[in-house]
């Protein structure tokens, strides 16, 4: 009898929790309309850097990830880590963005949110998360722009 209350009371914490989903980049692709109005995703024009092909745009492609992850960390040797790329470009009172960088395992993600903090001195204007694979990091050309805090709550609570 005793086990078969374990086996029921067990069975019923299984049910009720929640299983932890993986985050993915798609989790961190707001649109417009995740931001007020003032907020607003730029649209893509063929004046994009490096092949960014759409705004926002993901990206698994070799090539793209070596030239912006060696443009990031200034360290090509993370490259061969990455699964993938976010690029995202959105407009408030200046420009601002979200990049997004997974990588394949969870401490290389950890040195890279690392190398960003320590090489970003001006905390006003970006701001670096990291959970498990997932490297994200904000920017903003202006410390005033209000969007930015918009996005990098919309970024905080993707990530709880």
């Amino acid at each position: 009898m005793k086990k078969l209350i374990y086996i029921f009371l067990f069975s019923m914490i299984f049910i009720n929790c929640e299983k932890h989903k993986d985050l993915s980049l798609e989790d961190f692709v707001f649109g417009s309309n995740d931001l007020s109005e003032t907020c607003t995703l730029v649209p893509y024009d063929d004046s994009f850097p490096f092949g960014i092909q759409s705004n926002p745009f993901i990206s698994s492609d070799p090539e793209f990830l070596d030239l912006f992850t060696t443009l990031l960390f200034k360290d090509s040797t993370l490259s061969k880590s990455v699964h993938s790329v976010l690029f995202s470009l959105y407009f408030g009172k200046n420009e601002f963005g979200l990049n997004g960088i997974e990588f394949d395992s969870d401490s290389l993600a950890n040195r890279a949110a690392e190398i960003l903090k320590n090489e970003l001195t001006d905390t006003l204007r970006f701001a670096v998360f990291n959970k498990g694979r997932i490297v994200l990091q904000l920017w903003r050309d202006d410390n005033t722009d209000n969007c930015f805090y918009e996005l990098e709550e919309l970024v905080r609570y993707r990530l709880k």
